[in-house]
């Protein structure tokens, strides 16, 4: 706790009331993983794992000496079903072929073994998550990060959807901790080197290069060329050249497609399926006013006034304090989640970001500040779907309120996230530096 927060409560700042303080937060933490245990973790055992099912097929095809951006399912091979491709030209694999090389070990393994392994393999690599982002939180802090974020973490619906779906973002979250951590240290060129594979595991940390070349961090770019080289190189190797014409066919269309109608399932977080929820009339949810012409330029323009508001924030932002950098991140996370127009509720996990940003701040936000930051935190773990019906159209004003409410609180999130960025900025004086100021490497451990 900060001075300012011993202070307001003698009694909490105490060494009794720590005491209690931190058997409260253990207690919440045994809370979390009995709540788990009993409901996510049995849930995702039992679930189909959609998502990993096309990784897995992805995998089959390979070995079978097929494409595996195509769809199989009219060939009759249980291995090379997906049943939620339906009839799609293309398969649900629509990820970069690098990380189809990473996984192509699977395709030895039974469906049901693979799949149990790569839940345990996510939540393995969850708790790994936290405990990085520990390291780049003060010593007098990391009790209460580590507590509460893996509470966080466990209780969260972003984490049990993903585990459900059996995705990938935990371990992209993995590679852009172990990124940020790189960079805190002055290790630019390994940073690079993380965050381009992290690209070649999704495209979307490809907004950190954007970042970087707008700020002449020209040795992270160096290494994140080189990643992507390498990944490229690897993936002609392993599947053979023509991989990647056929990646580059399979992600056009998707853009190009959830550009032109965004998905609506109630699971998509995005700023586009925002507002075409409330003007365009789906199978899933009625609009309040249907009018697909009014969509496609609000969202369009709502999606460039974020980008442009946050755009100018990290440029102005000058880096010359470590809360600056990691700020900077935490934005462009959010950025991560909301722009793209697909963007499904368990990327949520994702969030382990900007919450170990705020948890290093060398000055902690006024009491109301964090008390509205917890509360977006606590409020983004929450399934707010619980409350729906499970028959659709869902028709009610409420329902697309409760739907659409996780987005408005992103952008809430991406907004106080903005605003301590120009904060750390002016406490700075604006002063600019290329350089990374010797106290980066001083207060990791602090």
């Amino acid at each position: 706790m900060s001075q300012g927060h011993r202070t307001m409560c003698p009694v909490l700042s105490s060494p009794r009331g720590q005491w209690g303080l931190r058997v409260g937060a253990l207690l919440l933490l045994l809370g979390a993983l009995l709540y788990f245990a009993r409901t996510g973790y049995a849930t995702a055992r039992a679930a189909g794992q959609g998502d990993f099912r096309s990784f897995y097929v992805a995998t089959q095809a390979v070995a079978l000496g097929l494409d595996p951006y195509v769809n199989h399912n009219e060939t009759g091979n249980p291995d090379l079903h997906d049943p939620f491709a339906r009839d799609r030209v293309y398969s649900r694999y629509l990820y970069p072929p690098f990380f189809l090389v990473c996984i192509l070990p699977l395709r030895r393994l039974s469906y049901e073994t693979a799949k149990a392994l790569w839940l345990q393999l996510s939540i393995a690599i969850g708790i790994l998550t936290v405990l990085g982002y520990a390291c780049a939180v003060p010593r007098r802090r990391r009790f209460w990060f580590v507590t509460l974020a893996t509470g966080w973490l466990f209780a969260a619906y972003p984490f049990h959807i993903h585990l459900r779906g059996g995705q990938a973002d935990l371990l992209l979250g993995l590679l852009i901790m172990l990124g940020m951590l790189a960079y805190q240290r002055d290790r630019r060129f390994a940073a690079g080197l993380l965050f381009g594979f992290a690209t070649n595991l999704k495209v979307m940390p490809i907004l950190f290069a954007l970042y970087f070349l707008a700020k002449r961090r020209f040795v992270v770019l160096v290494g994140f060329a080189v990643a992507c080289a390498a990944a490229l190189a690897v993936s002609v190797l392993a599947l053979g050249p023509q991989i990647v014409p056929s990646f580059l066919a399979a992600f056009y269309e998707l853009t190009l497609s959830s550009a032109r109608a965004p998905d609506l399932l109630i699971y998509n977080q995005s700023i586009a399926a925002f507002v075409h929820r409330w003007f365009v009339d789906w199978r899933y949810t009625r609009a309040l006013w249907d009018c697909a012409r009014l969509a496609q330029p609000l969202s369009k323009g709502l999606a460039l006034l974020v980008l442009g508001i946050a755009g100018w924030a990290l440029k102005r932002s000058t880096e010359h304090r470590p809360d600056s950098r990691w700020l900077a991140a935490s934005v462009l996370t959010l950025l991560m989640i909301l722009v793209p127009a697909l963007s499904w509720e368990y990327r949520g996990v994702l969030l382990l970001l900007p919450m170990a940003a705020l948890w290093r701040l060398e000055r902690l936000p006024a009491a109301r500040t964090s008390a509205v930051l917890a509360l977006l935190f606590v409020a983004l773990a929450l399934n707010q779907y619980a409350p729906l019906p499970t028959t659709y159209p869902l028709t009610r004003v409420w329902q697309l309120v409760l739907i659409s409410a996780k987005t408005v609180l992103l952008m809430g999130l991406l907004g106080l996230l903005t605003a301590l960025l120009l904060r750390a900025d002016d406490e700075t004086g604006g002063r600019a530096t290329t350089d990374t100021p010797r106290t980066v490497s001083n207060t990791a451990g602090s």
